[in-house]
């Protein structure tokens, strides 16, 4: 979500020529529910949030939660505000709402490829300007990345918000296009559920490894650019998933098999 959130801003700073500010503060604040915290690599965060325009913005939170429940765009005072938060779609007006203000504030997920299309070659060779981690097991054509989001942190009133929990039986159909296909494929199964009998008693078919040696001491933004190895994935109604599938694709030609589950209709490139 976060990748989704910067890449959003950052090609807009690029477009308008503006600063870039991280706001590191206030989603983070009240997530009394998930705690996520600050994912994004160091470098990412050159112009962190002020004391003074952390208070601000809550302020200007507090005012969206309360009075423009409803609205995607206001302003108020000099900011510009974006709430993304409940469209299902892209914002299709999003640049000519925002090129002629002076300060802009987005709050959302901004779960598409288009949010950053102009300049995604460039934010993309930024995102991946990182050291890879190696397996000790070899990554080849033969080699299928299995994402798998269990939502195990996440209360159940709550899955409708993340699109619900995918079915197994998607995973074993795909896994068996994949087996028709591809005679010597390896399986890979990722989850943030470390739990291999679980996924034993799931998973129709055999996989020879379970988040990989050593993988638990890796950072989440390591282990995704790990998985941005593969060629083939099979993926959940996942962003961290996503973006380990778009970042392969990036470098090289991809096969996949999505959830449908995805809540954003614009989520999916369209040559995938």
């Amino acid at each position: 979500n976060q990748l989704f959130q910067y890449s959003c801003a950052l090609n807009l700073a690029y477009k308008l020529n503006a600063r870039l500010i991280i706001d590191d503060k206030t989603g983070f604040l009240f997530d009394n529910i998930y705690k996520r915290k600050l994912s994004l690599p160091k470098k990412f965060l050159k112009n962190k949030i002020s004391f003074l325009d952390t208070l601000f913005l809550i302020f200007l939170r507090l005012i969206k939660k309360t009075i423009y429940k409803k609205k995607i765009f206001y302003k108020f005072l000099n900011y510009m505000i974006v709430d993304e938060t409940k469209s299902n779609k892209y914002l299709e007006n999003f640049y000519d709402k925002t090129k002629n203000e002076n300060k802009i504030y987005l709050i959302g997920f901004f779960q598409s490829e288009k949010y950053f299309f102009e300049n995604r070659k460039k934010i993309i060779k930024k995102i991946l300007k990182n050291k890879f981690y190696k397996f000790k097991q070899k990554i080849d054509n033969d080699s299928l990345m299995v994402g798998i989001r269990i939502y195990e942190d996440v209360p159940n009133q709550d899955l409708k918000k993340f699109g619900g929990l995918e079915n197994f039986k998607f995973y074993n159909s795909a896994i068996k296009k994949f087996k028709k296909k591809y005679k010597n494929l390896d399986l890979f199964i990722f989850s943030s559920l470390n739990k291999r009998k679980f996924f034993e008693k799931k998973i129709n078919y055999e996989f020879s490894n379970f988040n990989i040696d050593n993988l638990n001491q890796l950072s989440e933004y390591q282990v995704l650019l790990l998985c941005s190895n593969f060629s083939k994935f099979i993926i959940s109604n996942s962003s961290f998933y996503w973006w380990a599938a778009y970042l392969g694709n990036f470098m090289k030609p991809i096969k996949i098999i999505y959830s449908k589950k995805f809540l954003n209709k614009s989520t999916i490139p369209f040559k995938w």
